[in-house]
């Protein structure tokens, strides 16, 4: 059943999304040519632009959409709906990726953006570099519904409605969350003053 108040929308990618669930080739490479790339900025925002794999996560991403297209309810549109599969694809690489580093085998994780942008000082820089690593830190300790939430919202820009439409739940669950999220990103910055 759908949320009340849900209204359907026309979705330009609705018709070729329904293509490629039937496994029509032409339309199965059309999806993925459509939402390659907002599913690479998506891998590149939660996972961090200089992770070695972004490019396989994003693969990895496109295959779970493809994946996941016969559970699609068209309660969202269907580049929404992808992105949320790209987030949850790229969060669960950085969960593996976290227990890879634990067991010793590491990659430097530093921002090209945060790196190469232009900073007034030094002290500036370190401190956004340290604010970036923090979060994402933070993100992958949160528990799954939070963290969803929490990157739908700051990488991805949607809003509250939009979050509740494509995850299903209520907006004030939503709210919740989110607010939950960010205290612990909150508690966390200010417990480390450097």
């Amino acid at each position: 059943p759908r949320p009340a108040g849900f209204a359907k929308r026309h979705d330009d990618l609705g018709a070729l999304a329904d293509a490629a669930r039937k496994g029509e080739p032409k339309a199965v490479r059309g999806l993925v040519v459509a939402i390659g790339p907002s599913l690479l900025r998506v891998v590149r925002r939660v996972v961090g632009p200089t992770h070695p794999d972004v490019e396989d996560l994003t693969q990895e991403a496109a295959v779970h959409v493809l994946e996941a297209l016969p559970r699609y309810r068209g309660e969202c549109s269907v580049l929404h709906f992808a992105c949320r599969v790209a987030v949850l694809s790229a969060m669960n690489a950085r969960r593996r990726h976290a227990a890879e580093k634990r067991s010793g085998c590491e990659y430097a994780d530093l921002d090209v953006n945060v790196v190469a942008a232009p900073t007034p000082n030094p002290e500036d820089s370190a401190a956004s570099r340290d604010a970036v690593r923090v979060a994402r830190e933070l993100l992958w300790t949160l528990p799954e519904p939070q963290a969803e939430v929490l990157a739908l919202h700051c990488v991805l820009g949607f809003t509250v409605a939009e979050i509740a439409q494509s995850t299903g739940v209520a907006a004030e669950t939503v709210r919740s969350r989110l607010r939950l999220a960010t205290h612990a990103l909150r508690r966390e910055l200010l417990g480390r003053p450097a």
